[in-house]
């Protein structure tokens, strides 16, 4: 797996978030993921055997679950062998993307319906293997719900009336490919 690496010179709002938010766990699993440059850099290559074995999400927290299950082993890419170190970072100079907004809206999701769906994916896969406990009263929402303004500036300024944001905010998660009945009948070397 090739994990690309970028200068994005008006971006990376939020990687800004997620790397010191991961900071705050001590794990031997976790602590490896502190040593990519770019944690959420939308772009990942892989063999058909790395796509075939990872899980997914359904939308912004994809590529958390995908290094989350590498760092805390759960693809298998070799026996004896921790999957994060068969990932490397390749260098591809600058890019720049359409930016979302900060807030989300009824119609847009934004970076903080982002930032939320991240975080839930790497807390789900911690309490998943057991790092991370969550009390019996405490589970994870299937909303977005914050308080907020509604901007009222021609240049977006938060200088409007507050308001109430709650939209749906759910990421289905999928099984690796390589359980499928239909990839195993036409991949018979996948181990199981």
């Amino acid at each position: 797996m090739a994990k690309l690496v970028y200068h994005r010179p008006f971006g990376g709002r939020l990687n800004a978030f997620i790397t010191p938010f991961i900071s705050v766990f001590d794990h031997p699993a976790i602590n490896p993921l502190k040593n990519l440059l770019y944690l959420l850099s939308g772009e990942i290559a892989g063999t058909l055997n790395f796509w075939l074995s990872v899980p997914f999400k359904q939308n912004f927290g994809i590529e958390m679950k995908i290094l989350t299950s590498l760092a805390l082993n759960k693809v298998n890419l070799r026996s004896n062998g921790r999957d994060l170190n068969h990932a490397i970072q390749v260098f591809m100079g600058e890019m720049d993307h359409k930016h979302s907004a900060l807030r989300s809206t009824g119609k847009a999701k934004g970076l903080d319906a982002m930032a939320k769906e991240v975080f839930q994916a790497f807390l789900e896969d911690l309490a998943e293997d057991g790092l991370f406990h969550m009390e019996k009263a405490l589970t994870f929402s299937d909303r977005l719900q914050i308080s907020t303004v509604t901007p009222t500036g021609a240049g977006g300024e938060e200088s409007g009336t507050p308001s109430k944001l709650d939209i749906p905010s759910r990421e289905k998660t999928f099984s690796p490919l390589k359980y499928l009945p239909e990839i195993r009948a036409i991949c018979p070397w996948l181990a199981p």
